[in-house]
């Protein structure tokens, strides 16, 4: 019920915002670059204040100003391999379908029957390849795998898709491949598959 109620508002505040003037003659959310405390990105170690201002911080959530640009794409992962063996970070979460990030996470702990990285990537076919199966996360992958070698099961980095667009190729992933899946999730998962009102 809290998820629906925030929902609701989330879509009141949208259609707010929506509604807005977007002709007032100041514009209201402007940005000022201060003179100070700003630095170029130009080698990982500019990434220092970041990470010493994160301190312990269990989460960092990173985003980005377009989907499909190299440099976000280059960066994030710079700083994703700084969390992971700076501050022990063990999971990647991104808004991407679940089967097919699943089976890149099998890739990058060696659970997996794929022999590299593109032939993971060039499966996923929800998303256009630009999102997803590209260099800079071809790049990354293959560094999650060699440092997932060095590192015992427990602390073994994961991947992650967080999209819920997927929900029926979701289901039927865990129906078929997911083997840690016990008995009352796999019944829920063939009710929810057999339900008439249900059915996309």
């Amino acid at each position: 019920m809290k998820t629906l109620r925030f929902a609701l508002l989330l879509s009141f505040w949208w259609c707010l915002a929506a509604c807005s003037d977007k002709n007032s003659e100041s514009p209201s959310n402007s940005l000022t670059i201060p003179a100070v405390g700003v630095s170029r990105l130009e080698t990982a170690q500019d990434l220092d204040p970041l990470l010493n201002q994160m301190g312990t911080a269990r989460y960092a959530l990173l985003g980005e100003a377009s989907h499909g640009t190299a440099e976000f794409y280059t960066w994030r992962a710079a700083l994703s391999k700084r969390l992971i063996q700076e501050k022990g970070f063990t999971i990647i979460a991104v808004e991407g379908d679940w089967p097919d990030l699943y089976e890149l996470n099998r890739y990058v702990k060696g659970a997996s029957t794929a022999t590299s990285t593109r032939q993971v990537l060039e499966r996923f076919d929800r998303w256009p390849t630009w999102l997803w199966a590209n260099q800079e996360v071809a790049d990354l992958v293959e560094w999650l795998r060699s440092y997932n070698k060095t590192q015992p099961a427990a602390r073994q980095v994961g991947i992650y898709g967080l999209d819920v667009y997927s929900l029926w190729p979701s289901l039927e992933r865990i129906r078929t491949d997911f083997a840690e899946a016990d008995q009352a999730t796999l019944s829920a998962v063939d009710e929810t598959l057999a339900c008439p009102a249900l059915q996309p």
